[in-house]
């Protein structure tokens, strides 16, 4: 397990192969000097101090990109850069701005978002995958959460401890951060951590009559299913968009049943 030493944080702990990932200098914050009032939102690091700035000059530049239709997300580093995530049609590409304002550089990708970091903006919710959702079922039966929190805008499920804070990626990654602080608002903890829904269970489980949520394509459906057939009974018929339509999905498309 690498190890490296950040300036006021202590020590970030990654699993081999992902260090180059969350390899972000941390500094001193630098003190708040003007807001951007429809991006910001107030974030609680813990219940101690808010976190809702971003300097002058970034300001600027976020003014710039705040009306593009291809923004997706708007995210203060704890380094103090912003990263001003677009959609670029095939995929999405990240520009780093850093403390003066100036568009440093850009990647082709998303952003990679640590729990120290602030989403001042996003255009959609994001979505936790089975890999996650089996990992924080693994965590939860070996440790006592302080608490268990899945940000607007964030694809990662964090879990705060009493000395340290835990990032479950959507790649099934653990990522420890010790004497760390996660930034959330209250509305972002999940009230009862230990009430996890065992996916595998509810999918074997569902049956003719019950109303799910499903993917379809690359959208989200909800529906009743009104047939179960196929080997193993794995395919479903569905009727949904208020009965005008039908499709057949697998089981394992199910995100949830909702009665």
């Amino acid at each position: 397990m690498a190890k490296r030493r950040t300036q006021e944080r202590g020590y970030i702990e990654s699993i081999e192969g992902q260090l180059t990932i969350w390899d972000v200098q941390i500094t001193k914050k630098p003190a708040p000097v003007t807001k951007t009032e429809e991006l910001i939102t107030k974030n609680k690091v813990k219940d101690t101090e808010e976190v809702n700035f971003v300097t002058e000059m970034q300001g600027k530049v976020i003014d710039k990109y705040k009306n593009s239709s291809g923004l997706n997300r708007i995210i203060r580093y704890c380094g103090g850069g912003v990263g001003i995530e677009l959609n670029s049609g095939n995929g999405f590409r990240t520009i780093y701005i850093n403390s003066k304002g100036k568009e440093e550089f850009e990647f082709s990708k998303k952003s990679a978002v640590l729990p120290m970091d602030q989403i001042l903006y996003y255009k959609d919710l994001l979505e936790t995958n089975d890999f996650q959702q089996e990992k924080l079922k693994d965590l939860q039966k070996k440790l006592k959460p302080q608490n268990i929190i899945m940000r607007k805008g964030d694809e990662n499920i964090i879990i705060e401890l009493e000395h340290k804070v835990i990032s479950i990626i959507p790649k099934g990654w653990v990522l420890e951060f010790q004497e760390c602080k996660a930034i959330y608002t209250e509305d972002e903890v999940i009230k009862e951590p230990k009430e996890v829904i065992d996916i595998e269970a509810m999918r074997k489980s569902i049956k003719v009559g019950d109303w799910v949520e499903t993917t379809h394509g690359n959208r989200k459906i909800t529906g009743e299913i009104y047939r179960v057939y196929g080997p193993d009974n794995m395919t479903l018929n569905i009727i949904f968009d208020n009965g005008t339509k039908h499709t057949a999905i697998s089981r394992l498309c199910v995100l949830r049943r909702i009665s």
